[in-house]
Protein backbone atom coordinates (compact mmCIF):
# COMPACT_ATOMS: atom_id res chain seq x y z
CA UNK A 1 0.00 0.00 0.00
CA UNK A 2 1.43 3.37 -1.03
CA UNK A 3 0.61 6.15 1.43
CA UNK A 4 2.88 8.97 0.27
CA UNK A 5 5.08 10.20 -2.53
CA UNK A 6 8.18 9.01 -0.69
CA UNK A 7 6.71 5.49 -0.32
CA UNK A 8 6.12 5.48 -4.05
CA UNK A 9 9.62 6.75 -4.78
CA UNK A 10 11.26 4.19 -2.51
CA UNK A 11 9.28 1.25 -3.90
CA UNK A 12 8.80 2.07 -7.56
CA UNK A 13 11.47 4.47 -8.82
CA UNK A 14 15.24 4.68 -8.79
CA UNK A 15 15.45 8.11 -10.41
CA UNK A 16 16.91 11.03 -8.54
CA UNK A 17 14.30 13.43 -9.87
CA UNK A 18 10.63 12.73 -10.57
CA UNK A 19 8.36 15.09 -12.45
CA UNK A 20 4.71 15.75 -11.58
CA UNK A 21 3.21 16.53 -14.96
CA UNK A 22 -0.07 18.39 -15.60
CA UNK A 23 -0.44 19.80 -12.11
CA UNK A 24 -0.50 23.34 -13.47
CA UNK A 25 -0.47 24.19 -17.15
CA UNK A 26 2.63 26.39 -17.01
CA UNK A 27 4.55 24.73 -14.17
CA UNK A 28 6.26 21.42 -13.41
CA UNK A 29 6.73 20.10 -9.88
CA UNK A 30 9.68 17.87 -9.06
CA UNK A 31 10.36 15.56 -6.16
CA UNK A 32 14.05 15.40 -5.29
CA UNK A 33 14.77 12.02 -3.69
CA UNK A 34 18.13 13.06 -2.29
CA UNK A 35 16.74 16.17 -0.59
CA UNK A 36 13.33 14.61 0.11
CA UNK A 37 11.65 17.81 -1.02
CA UNK A 38 9.59 19.38 -3.81
CA UNK A 39 10.48 22.17 -6.17
CA UNK A 40 8.70 23.88 -9.05
CA UNK A 41 9.89 25.28 -12.34
CA UNK A 42 8.37 27.14 -15.26
CA UNK A 43 7.41 24.81 -18.12
CA UNK A 44 9.15 25.31 -21.46
CA UNK A 45 9.02 23.65 -24.88
CA UNK A 46 11.54 21.00 -23.88
CA UNK A 47 9.38 19.98 -20.95
CA UNK A 48 6.36 19.62 -23.19
CA UNK A 49 8.25 17.33 -25.54
CA UNK A 50 10.06 15.28 -22.88
CA UNK A 51 8.10 14.98 -19.63
CA UNK A 52 9.10 12.28 -17.16
CA UNK A 53 6.04 10.89 -15.39
CA UNK A 54 5.07 8.12 -13.02
CA UNK A 55 5.02 5.40 -15.71
CA UNK A 56 2.54 2.59 -14.97
CA UNK A 57 1.38 4.00 -11.65
CA UNK A 58 1.03 7.61 -12.79
CA UNK A 59 -2.75 7.49 -12.94
CA UNK A 60 -3.46 6.14 -9.46
CA UNK A 61 -0.73 8.09 -7.68
CA UNK A 62 -1.61 11.41 -9.29
CA UNK A 63 -5.25 10.82 -8.45
CA UNK A 64 -4.47 10.15 -4.80
CA UNK A 65 -2.19 13.10 -4.42
CA UNK A 66 -4.15 15.79 -6.14
CA UNK A 67 -7.76 14.77 -6.32
CA UNK A 68 -9.08 12.08 -4.01
CA UNK A 69 -7.58 11.50 -0.58
CA UNK A 70 -7.86 14.66 1.49
CA UNK A 71 -5.52 13.32 4.18
CA UNK A 72 -2.74 12.77 1.67
CA UNK A 73 -3.44 16.13 0.05
CA UNK A 74 -3.19 17.93 3.38
CA UNK A 75 -0.09 16.00 4.36
CA UNK A 76 1.71 16.74 1.09
CA UNK A 77 0.71 20.37 0.89
CA UNK A 78 1.44 21.17 4.51
CA UNK A 79 4.70 19.27 4.89
CA UNK A 80 6.21 19.31 1.40
CA UNK A 81 4.74 21.61 -1.23
CA UNK A 82 2.75 23.97 1.03
CA UNK A 83 -0.82 24.43 -0.01
CA UNK A 84 -0.54 28.19 -0.38
CA UNK A 85 2.09 27.89 -3.10
CA UNK A 86 -0.09 25.78 -5.38
CA UNK A 87 -3.33 27.65 -4.76
CA UNK A 88 -1.57 30.99 -4.84
CA UNK A 89 -0.01 30.20 -8.20
CA UNK A 90 -3.39 29.28 -9.69
CA UNK A 91 -4.98 32.37 -8.17
CA UNK A 92 -2.31 34.76 -9.43
CA UNK A 93 -2.40 33.25 -12.92
CA UNK A 94 -6.17 33.62 -13.14
CA UNK A 95 -5.99 37.17 -11.86
CA UNK A 96 -3.42 38.09 -14.47
CA UNK A 97 -5.44 36.47 -17.24
CA UNK A 98 -8.51 38.50 -16.30
CA UNK A 99 -6.50 41.71 -16.17
CA UNK A 100 -4.87 41.04 -19.51
CA UNK A 101 -8.15 40.12 -21.18
CA UNK A 102 -10.53 42.86 -20.21
CA UNK A 103 -8.28 45.57 -18.83
CA UNK A 104 -8.37 47.20 -15.42
CA UNK A 105 -9.61 50.56 -16.61
CA UNK A 106 -12.42 49.06 -18.66
CA UNK A 107 -13.82 47.04 -15.76
CA UNK A 108 -13.62 49.79 -13.17
CA UNK A 109 -15.02 52.40 -15.53
CA UNK A 110 -18.02 50.13 -16.01
CA UNK A 111 -18.51 49.83 -12.27
CA UNK A 112 -18.44 53.59 -11.86
CA UNK A 113 -20.76 54.36 -14.76
CA UNK A 114 -23.30 51.54 -14.60
CA UNK A 115 -22.79 49.82 -11.26
CA UNK A 116 -23.94 46.72 -13.14
CA UNK A 117 -22.76 43.51 -14.72
CA UNK A 118 -21.98 39.98 -13.60
CA UNK A 119 -19.13 37.51 -13.49
CA UNK A 120 -19.80 33.78 -13.92
CA UNK A 121 -17.18 31.13 -13.13
CA UNK A 122 -17.83 27.52 -14.14
CA UNK A 123 -16.04 24.28 -13.42
CA UNK A 124 -16.45 20.68 -14.60
CA UNK A 125 -16.81 18.69 -11.40
CA UNK A 126 -15.59 15.33 -12.68
CA UNK A 127 -12.79 16.45 -14.98
CA UNK A 128 -10.18 14.31 -13.19
CA UNK A 129 -12.40 11.20 -13.38
CA UNK A 130 -12.95 11.83 -17.10
CA UNK A 131 -9.19 11.86 -17.62
CA UNK A 132 -8.30 8.91 -15.43
CA UNK A 133 -11.19 6.53 -16.10
CA UNK A 134 -11.00 7.01 -19.88
CA UNK A 135 -7.19 7.31 -20.06
CA UNK A 136 -7.51 10.81 -21.56
CA UNK A 137 -9.61 9.39 -24.41
CA UNK A 138 -12.50 11.82 -23.93
CA UNK A 139 -10.87 14.56 -21.88
CA UNK A 140 -9.92 16.78 -24.79
CA UNK A 141 -13.27 16.13 -26.49
CA UNK A 142 -15.23 17.16 -23.39
CA UNK A 143 -13.16 20.27 -22.82
CA UNK A 144 -13.41 21.42 -26.45
CA UNK A 145 -17.15 20.66 -26.48
CA UNK A 146 -17.73 22.75 -23.38
CA UNK A 147 -15.71 25.58 -24.87
CA UNK A 148 -17.76 25.51 -28.09
CA UNK A 149 -21.03 25.49 -26.16
CA UNK A 150 -19.95 28.43 -24.01
CA UNK A 151 -18.83 30.52 -26.97
CA UNK A 152 -21.99 29.76 -28.95
CA UNK A 153 -24.15 30.83 -25.98
CA UNK A 154 -22.45 34.19 -25.43
CA UNK A 155 -23.95 37.52 -26.35
CA UNK A 156 -21.93 40.20 -28.10
CA UNK A 157 -20.59 42.08 -25.07
CA UNK A 158 -19.95 39.02 -22.91
CA UNK A 159 -16.28 38.09 -22.58
CA UNK A 160 -15.00 34.52 -22.17
CA UNK A 161 -11.74 33.51 -20.44
CA UNK A 162 -10.45 29.95 -20.11
CA UNK A 163 -8.77 29.42 -16.75
CA UNK A 164 -6.85 26.53 -15.18
CA UNK A 165 -8.14 23.12 -14.14
CA UNK A 166 -11.20 23.21 -16.38
CA UNK A 167 -12.39 26.53 -15.03
CA UNK A 168 -14.18 28.96 -17.34
CA UNK A 169 -14.95 32.60 -16.65
CA UNK A 170 -17.50 34.87 -18.32
CA UNK A 171 -17.67 38.63 -17.73
CA UNK A 172 -20.73 40.66 -18.66
CA UNK A 173 -20.52 44.38 -17.92
CA UNK A 174 -24.21 45.11 -18.51
CA UNK A 175 -26.27 42.10 -17.38
CA UNK A 176 -27.65 41.11 -14.00
CA UNK A 177 -28.09 37.99 -11.86
CA UNK A 178 -31.04 36.73 -13.89
CA UNK A 179 -28.97 37.05 -17.07
CA UNK A 180 -26.18 35.03 -15.44
CA UNK A 181 -28.59 32.27 -14.44
CA UNK A 182 -30.17 32.16 -17.90
CA UNK A 183 -26.74 32.03 -19.54
CA UNK A 184 -25.70 29.09 -17.37
CA UNK A 185 -28.93 27.27 -18.21
CA UNK A 186 -28.36 27.92 -21.91
CA UNK A 187 -24.78 26.59 -21.72
CA UNK A 188 -25.72 23.40 -19.85
CA UNK A 189 -28.62 22.73 -22.25
CA UNK A 190 -26.25 23.18 -25.18
CA UNK A 191 -23.67 20.80 -23.66
CA UNK A 192 -26.28 18.13 -22.95
CA UNK A 193 -27.65 18.41 -26.47
CA UNK A 194 -24.18 18.11 -28.00
CA UNK A 195 -23.30 15.02 -25.98
CA UNK A 196 -26.62 13.41 -26.88
CA UNK A 197 -26.05 14.12 -30.57
CA UNK A 198 -22.57 12.61 -30.40
CA UNK A 199 -23.93 9.65 -28.39
CA UNK A 200 -21.07 9.93 -25.94
CA UNK A 201 -21.48 7.98 -22.70
CA UNK A 202 -19.69 10.54 -20.59
CA UNK A 203 -21.22 11.71 -17.34
CA UNK A 204 -20.27 14.92 -15.60
CA UNK A 205 -21.85 17.99 -14.11
CA UNK A 206 -20.97 21.65 -14.12
CA UNK A 207 -20.89 23.95 -11.12
CA UNK A 208 -21.25 27.69 -11.57
CA UNK A 209 -20.71 30.54 -9.16
CA UNK A 210 -21.88 34.03 -10.07
CA UNK A 211 -21.62 37.51 -8.62
CA UNK A 212 -23.41 40.71 -9.53
CA UNK A 213 -20.70 43.29 -10.04
CA UNK A 214 -21.10 46.37 -7.87
CA UNK A 215 -19.06 48.90 -5.96
CA UNK A 216 -18.48 46.42 -3.13
CA UNK A 217 -16.25 44.46 -5.51
CA UNK A 218 -13.58 47.12 -5.49
CA UNK A 219 -10.65 44.98 -6.73
CA UNK A 220 -9.82 41.95 -8.80
CA UNK A 221 -8.78 40.15 -5.65
CA UNK A 222 -12.25 40.78 -4.25
CA UNK A 223 -13.94 39.63 -7.46
CA UNK A 224 -11.98 36.36 -7.58
CA UNK A 225 -12.36 35.70 -3.86
CA UNK A 226 -16.14 36.00 -4.05
CA UNK A 227 -16.32 34.06 -7.32
CA UNK A 228 -14.34 31.20 -5.83
CA UNK A 229 -16.59 31.26 -2.77
CA UNK A 230 -19.69 31.05 -4.98
CA UNK A 231 -18.19 28.25 -7.06
CA UNK A 232 -17.32 26.25 -3.94
CA UNK A 233 -20.88 26.65 -2.68
CA UNK A 234 -22.27 25.46 -6.02
CA UNK A 235 -20.04 22.37 -5.90
CA UNK A 236 -21.85 21.30 -2.74
CA UNK A 237 -25.09 20.69 -4.68
CA UNK A 238 -26.00 17.79 -6.98
CA UNK A 239 -26.14 17.90 -10.77
CA UNK A 240 -25.61 21.07 -12.79
CA UNK A 241 -25.80 23.74 -10.13
CA UNK A 242 -25.78 27.50 -9.93
CA UNK A 243 -25.04 29.66 -6.89
CA UNK A 244 -25.44 33.43 -6.82
CA UNK A 245 -23.17 35.21 -4.38
CA UNK A 246 -24.93 36.32 -1.21
CA UNK A 247 -22.96 38.80 0.88
CA UNK A 248 -24.73 37.96 4.14
CA UNK A 249 -24.18 34.25 3.59
CA UNK A 250 -20.55 34.96 2.76
CA UNK A 251 -20.06 36.99 5.93
CA UNK A 252 -21.65 34.25 8.06
CA UNK A 253 -19.46 31.52 6.58
CA UNK A 254 -16.31 33.64 6.82
CA UNK A 255 -17.22 34.22 10.44
CA UNK A 256 -17.53 30.45 10.97
CA UNK A 257 -14.20 29.88 9.26
CA UNK A 258 -12.56 32.47 11.49
CA UNK A 259 -14.00 30.92 14.65
CA UNK A 260 -13.10 27.39 13.57
CA UNK A 261 -9.56 28.44 12.74
CA UNK A 262 -9.27 30.00 16.19
CA UNK A 263 -10.66 26.83 17.79
CA UNK A 264 -7.99 24.70 16.09
CA UNK A 265 -5.36 27.15 17.26
CA UNK A 266 -6.69 27.16 20.83
CA UNK A 267 -6.77 23.36 21.07
CA UNK A 268 -3.19 23.16 19.82
CA UNK A 269 -2.10 25.79 22.36
CA UNK A 270 -3.28 24.10 25.55
CA UNK A 271 -6.88 25.32 25.07
CA UNK A 272 -5.88 28.97 25.32
CA UNK A 273 -8.95 31.14 24.90
CA UNK A 274 -11.34 28.55 26.31
CA UNK A 275 -12.68 29.43 29.75
CA UNK A 276 -15.16 27.98 32.22
CA UNK A 277 -17.76 30.22 33.79
CA UNK A 278 -19.86 29.07 36.73
CA UNK A 279 -23.53 29.85 37.30
CA UNK A 280 -25.08 29.19 40.72
CA UNK A 281 -28.09 26.90 41.10
CA UNK A 282 -30.15 27.87 44.14
CA UNK A 283 -32.24 25.67 46.40
CA UNK A 284 -35.67 27.31 46.51
CA UNK A 285 -36.40 26.14 50.06
CA UNK A 286 -33.11 27.07 51.75
CA UNK A 287 -32.24 29.91 49.34
CA UNK A 288 -28.65 28.71 49.29
CA UNK A 289 -26.18 27.89 46.52
CA UNK A 290 -26.01 24.12 46.28
CA UNK A 291 -24.63 23.58 42.77
CA UNK A 292 -22.54 25.33 40.15
CA UNK A 293 -23.17 24.75 36.45
CA UNK A 294 -19.90 24.83 34.50
CA UNK A 295 -20.44 26.72 31.24
CA UNK A 296 -17.94 26.83 28.38
CA UNK A 297 -16.85 30.18 26.96
CA UNK A 298 -14.50 31.06 24.10
CA UNK A 299 -12.52 34.27 23.77
CA UNK A 300 -11.16 35.25 20.35
CA UNK A 301 -8.88 38.27 20.48
CA UNK A 302 -10.91 40.77 22.55
CA UNK A 303 -14.29 39.21 21.79
CA UNK A 304 -16.26 36.55 23.61
CA UNK A 305 -17.93 34.28 21.06
CA UNK A 306 -21.54 33.36 21.76
CA UNK A 307 -21.89 29.67 22.74
CA UNK A 308 -24.52 29.16 20.04
CA UNK A 309 -21.84 30.13 17.50
CA UNK A 310 -18.98 27.89 18.57
CA UNK A 311 -20.66 24.90 20.27
CA UNK A 312 -22.28 23.76 17.03
CA UNK A 313 -18.91 24.03 15.25
CA UNK A 314 -17.30 21.91 17.95
CA UNK A 315 -20.01 19.29 17.49
CA UNK A 316 -19.90 19.31 13.70
CA UNK A 317 -16.12 18.80 13.66
CA UNK A 318 -16.10 16.44 16.69
CA UNK A 319 -13.62 18.80 18.31
CA UNK A 320 -16.08 18.73 21.20
CA UNK A 321 -14.35 15.47 22.22
CA UNK A 322 -10.97 16.96 23.23
CA UNK A 323 -12.63 20.19 24.40
CA UNK A 324 -15.16 18.19 26.43
CA UNK A 325 -12.37 16.32 28.22
CA UNK A 326 -10.71 19.63 29.00
CA UNK A 327 -14.00 21.02 30.35
CA UNK A 328 -14.55 18.09 32.71
CA UNK A 329 -10.94 18.10 33.91
CA UNK A 330 -10.92 21.88 34.47
CA UNK A 331 -14.31 21.83 36.21
CA UNK A 332 -13.13 19.12 38.61
CA UNK A 333 -9.96 21.06 39.43
CA UNK A 334 -12.05 24.16 40.20
CA UNK A 335 -14.55 22.08 42.17
CA UNK A 336 -11.80 20.86 44.54
CA UNK A 337 -10.84 24.46 45.27
CA UNK A 338 -14.43 25.68 45.68
CA UNK A 339 -15.23 22.85 48.10
CA UNK A 340 -13.13 24.74 50.63
CA UNK A 341 -15.57 27.67 50.40
CA UNK A 342 -18.84 25.73 50.28
CA UNK A 343 -18.54 22.18 51.62
CA UNK A 344 -20.83 19.77 49.81
CA UNK A 345 -21.04 22.01 46.74
CA UNK A 346 -22.09 20.08 43.65
CA UNK A 347 -20.86 20.63 40.10
CA UNK A 348 -22.84 20.15 36.88
CA UNK A 349 -20.95 19.70 33.61
CA UNK A 350 -22.48 19.75 30.13
CA UNK A 351 -21.89 16.89 27.72
CA UNK A 352 -22.73 16.98 24.03
CA UNK A 353 -24.64 14.26 22.18
CA UNK A 354 -21.40 13.71 20.25
CA UNK A 355 -19.64 12.74 23.47
CA UNK A 356 -22.51 10.55 24.65
CA UNK A 357 -22.46 8.67 21.34
CA UNK A 358 -18.87 7.57 21.97
CA UNK A 359 -18.31 4.05 23.32
CA UNK A 360 -15.93 5.25 26.03
CA UNK A 361 -17.92 8.25 27.28
CA UNK A 362 -18.56 6.86 30.78
CA UNK A 363 -15.00 5.55 31.11
CA UNK A 364 -13.69 9.00 30.18
CA UNK A 365 -15.66 10.48 33.09
CA UNK A 366 -14.41 7.76 35.46
CA UNK A 367 -10.77 8.35 34.49
CA UNK A 368 -10.99 12.09 35.16
CA UNK A 369 -12.93 12.03 38.46
CA UNK A 370 -11.20 9.11 40.18
CA UNK A 371 -10.59 10.97 43.46
CA UNK A 372 -13.87 12.87 43.58
CA UNK A 373 -17.14 12.05 45.36
CA UNK A 374 -19.20 11.05 42.33
CA UNK A 375 -22.49 11.88 44.06
CA UNK A 376 -21.52 15.56 43.80
CA UNK A 377 -21.14 15.47 40.01
CA UNK A 378 -24.03 16.06 37.63
CA UNK A 379 -23.90 15.48 33.87
CA UNK A 380 -26.15 17.75 31.80
CA UNK A 381 -27.12 16.59 28.32
CA UNK A 382 -28.62 18.90 25.72
CA UNK A 383 -29.93 17.01 22.70
CA UNK A 384 -28.77 19.36 19.96
CA UNK A 385 -28.29 16.32 17.70
CA UNK A 386 -29.55 12.78 17.30
CA UNK A 387 -28.45 10.40 20.04
CA UNK A 388 -27.63 6.77 19.36
CA UNK A 389 -30.27 4.89 21.39
CA UNK A 390 -28.01 2.04 22.50
CA UNK A 391 -25.10 4.31 23.38
CA UNK A 392 -27.44 6.65 25.21
CA UNK A 393 -28.98 3.82 27.23
CA UNK A 394 -25.55 2.43 28.16
CA UNK A 395 -24.39 5.92 29.08
CA UNK A 396 -27.35 6.40 31.43
CA UNK A 397 -26.77 2.98 33.02
CA UNK A 398 -23.09 3.83 33.51
CA UNK A 399 -23.95 7.08 35.26
CA UNK A 400 -26.52 5.36 37.45
CA UNK A 401 -24.01 2.72 38.56
CA UNK A 402 -21.53 5.42 39.51
CA UNK A 403 -24.22 7.36 41.38
CA UNK A 404 -23.68 10.38 39.16
CA UNK A 405 -26.68 12.64 38.57
CA UNK A 406 -28.10 12.85 35.05
CA UNK A 407 -29.74 16.13 34.08
CA UNK A 408 -31.70 16.63 30.86
CA UNK A 409 -30.90 20.21 29.91
CA UNK A 410 -33.28 22.42 27.89
CA UNK A 411 -35.94 19.72 27.61
CA UNK A 412 -38.42 20.63 24.89
CA UNK A 413 -35.77 21.88 22.47
CA UNK A 414 -33.69 20.17 19.80
CA UNK A 415 -34.13 16.40 19.56
CA UNK A 416 -35.75 15.84 22.96
CA UNK A 417 -38.45 13.19 23.15
CA UNK A 418 -40.54 11.29 25.68
CA UNK A 419 -38.85 7.94 25.05
CA UNK A 420 -35.48 9.24 26.16
CA UNK A 421 -37.05 11.05 29.08
CA UNK A 422 -38.46 7.81 30.49
CA UNK A 423 -35.49 5.61 29.52
CA UNK A 424 -32.91 7.89 31.11
CA UNK A 425 -34.66 8.23 34.48
CA UNK A 426 -32.95 11.59 35.08
CA UNK A 427 -32.63 13.04 38.55
CA UNK A 428 -33.31 16.54 37.21
CA UNK A 429 -34.97 18.07 34.17
CA UNK A 430 -34.49 21.61 32.92
CA UNK A 431 -37.38 22.73 30.74
CA UNK A 432 -36.33 24.98 27.87
CA UNK A 433 -37.86 28.47 27.82
CA UNK A 434 -38.74 28.07 24.13
CA UNK A 435 -41.07 25.28 25.22
CA UNK A 436 -42.62 26.83 28.30
CA UNK A 437 -43.23 30.28 26.81
CA UNK A 438 -45.96 28.81 24.60
CA UNK A 439 -47.88 27.15 27.45
CA UNK A 440 -49.94 30.18 28.42
CA UNK A 441 -50.94 30.88 24.81
CA UNK A 442 -51.42 27.35 23.50
CA UNK A 443 -53.57 24.43 24.67
CA UNK A 444 -51.48 22.18 22.43
CA UNK A 445 -48.24 22.91 24.26
CA UNK A 446 -50.03 22.73 27.60
CA UNK A 447 -51.23 19.20 26.80
CA UNK A 448 -47.74 18.15 25.73
CA UNK A 449 -46.32 19.43 29.00
CA UNK A 450 -48.99 17.64 31.01
CA UNK A 451 -48.78 14.32 29.18
CA UNK A 452 -45.00 14.02 28.77
CA UNK A 453 -43.53 15.66 31.84
CA UNK A 454 -45.94 15.91 34.75
CA UNK A 455 -46.19 12.17 35.44
CA UNK A 456 -42.42 11.74 35.30
CA UNK A 457 -41.25 14.62 37.49
CA UNK A 458 -44.29 15.32 39.63
CA UNK A 459 -42.64 13.83 42.69
CA UNK A 460 -39.54 15.97 42.19
CA UNK A 461 -41.27 19.32 41.97
CA UNK A 462 -39.54 22.56 41.07
CA UNK A 463 -36.95 22.69 43.82
CA UNK A 464 -34.11 24.60 42.19
CA UNK A 465 -33.69 27.72 40.13
CA UNK A 466 -30.97 28.84 37.74
CA UNK A 467 -30.73 31.82 35.43
CA UNK A 468 -29.49 35.35 34.93
CA UNK A 469 -32.46 36.63 36.94
CA UNK A 470 -30.79 35.13 40.02
CA UNK A 471 -27.09 35.10 39.12
CA UNK A 472 -25.13 35.50 35.93
CA UNK A 473 -22.34 33.10 34.94
CA UNK A 474 -18.93 34.26 36.20
CA UNK A 475 -15.35 33.07 36.20
CA UNK A 476 -13.96 31.19 39.18
CA UNK A 477 -12.21 34.19 40.73
CA UNK A 478 -15.36 36.33 40.54
CA UNK A 479 -17.37 33.59 42.21
CA UNK A 480 -14.82 33.24 45.01
CA UNK A 481 -14.93 37.01 45.53
CA UNK A 482 -18.72 37.41 45.45
CA UNK A 483 -20.24 34.14 46.69
CA UNK A 484 -20.89 35.39 50.24
CA UNK A 485 -22.63 38.53 49.03
CA UNK A 486 -24.75 36.50 46.59
CA UNK A 487 -25.75 34.07 49.33
CA UNK A 488 -26.85 36.94 51.57
CA UNK A 489 -28.89 38.46 48.75
CA UNK A 490 -30.66 35.14 48.14
CA UNK A 491 -31.55 34.84 51.83
CA UNK A 492 -32.91 38.39 52.00
CA UNK A 493 -35.10 38.10 48.88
Amino acid sequence: MIHSVKDFVDKKMNNKLICFNNVLDDYLFFYDIKKDSFCATKRNKKHIEDDHVFLDDYKSIKEKIYFKDRNIIDNLYNKIIRKEIVLGTIYEKNKLKIKEYIGVENLFDSFKLNNAGFALMMKVDQYDEIHFTTYYKYGDFVKSSIKKCIISSLKKKQKYIELDSWNFLIIDLEGDAEDAKNLFQCITNSINQLLNDKKQKIYFSIAAGAIELSKEFYSYDRVLECLNFSLNRAEGFNGNKFYLFDMQHYIRLKRKEEILKHIYWAINHDFEGFELYYQPIIDINTKSIITLAALLRLKMKDEYIQPKEFISLLEQTHLILPVGRWVLKTAMESWKELQQLIPGLKMNVNMSFVQVNQNNSVQMIIDIIKEIDTTLLGIEITETGELNSNQYYNFCIGLEKGKRALILDDYGSGFSNVHRLTAAKPQYIKIDHSFTKHIIKSDYYRKILKNTITDVIKSLGADYMQGCLFARPMDKHSFIKNHKRMSENFLNN
